[in-house]
């Protein structure tokens, strides 16, 4: 199978920069210049995948040698968020909202750490759009037309933080074998060759 092929997501970096604008008490630890998003350019999920979860990202610490060589290439991205180019363009933009908040709110008060991905973690989002979050067919609040008043005191502490994540800890999309999806490019279970040339790179 061939590698993945990354390219920076500008709308997706600008929108966390804008929900980190509109709702400082809620992404508070959040420093926007440390979060890349990158999408996947050179494969599509199949329709399988994206039925079993539609909405698919997910965000990584940079750890280790990753750290040692992104730093001496002068770059301060601690973070990268990874989703699917034909995911995003499908996304309307509270979705893109609402996925994006969900995965910056994982990012923990010390740089490198990480809150717990779980319902105590993600309290503060749940109480607004419920357990189907961003699946939901009713109209979920777009973040940044309208002011949503977020319960603050349902804000991950500090006792939710846990150690960075290490790259064989990430979880990554269901698994989906060519019986359930035939003719379908399904990245499930691929590897996660990320180079940091191919992210950040012009």
């Amino acid at each position: 199978m061939s590698e993945k092929v990354y390219s920076r997501v500008p709308e997706a970096e600008e929108i966390i920069v804008k929900l980190c604008e509109e709702y400082k008490d809620v992404f508070w630890a959040v420093r926007p210049e440390i979060v890349a998003v990158v999408g996947v350019e050179n494969k599509t999920r199949g329709k399988k995948a994206v039925e079993k979860m539609p909405f698919y990202s997910k965000i990584k610490t940079i750890t280790g040698p990753e750290r040692k060589i992104i730093a001496d290439s002068g770059v301060k991205i601690r973070y990268i968020i990874e989703l699917y180019w034909s995911d995003w363009s499908e996304w309307k933009e509270s979705q893109k909202q609402w996925v994006l908040a969900e995965n910056i709110l994982q990012i923990g008060s010390e740089v490198g750490k990480t809150v717990k991905h779980d319902c105590i973690g993600f309290k503060i989002l749940l109480d607004i759009i419920g357990v189907e979050g961003v699946t939901n067919k009713k109209e979920i609040p777009n973040l940044l037309l309208s002011h949503v008043d977020f319960n603050l005191d349902l804000r991950p502490g500090l006792d939710d933080l846990e150690e960075p994540i290490e790259k064989d800890e990430i979880e990554d999309e269901p698994e989906v074998t060519p019986e359930d999806d035939k003719g379908d490019d399904d990245t499930a279970g691929e590897d996660e060759s990320e180079n940091p040339d191919e992210i950040f790179g012009e």
